[in-house]
């Protein structure tokens, strides 16, 4: 429990610094919708939870959450892309 809440810790932390530097404008913006993003699927899964879990069975329900959650792996991000940004000063 402990490790989890500090590898996501140190996740969030890494990314709003990201964020604060790739786009120093709108960075209360950014950060709003970081913080709102990653609480919107958790919030809705109860609406449709049962229902995966009833068509796919409890063997492929869980299968489809992990291949959604490698497929939304972030990407690399660095000094590269904040030299690629637009908005970044």
């Amino acid at each position: 429990m402990t490790f989890s809440f500090t590898r996501t810790i140190l996740i969030f932390s890494g990314i709003f610094t990201f964020l604060v530097g790739a786009y120093p404008t709108y960075s209360a913006s950014t950060l709003a919708a970081n913080s709102f993003t990653p609480s919107t699927f958790p919030g809705m899964s109860p609406l449709f939870g049962t229902q995966m879990y009833d068509g796919l069975g409890t063997q492929w329900a869980p299968c489809l959450l992990g291949f959604l959650t490698l497929a939304m792996l972030p990407f690399p991000y660095g000094e590269h892309n904040l030299k690629r940004s637009r908005f970044s000063g």
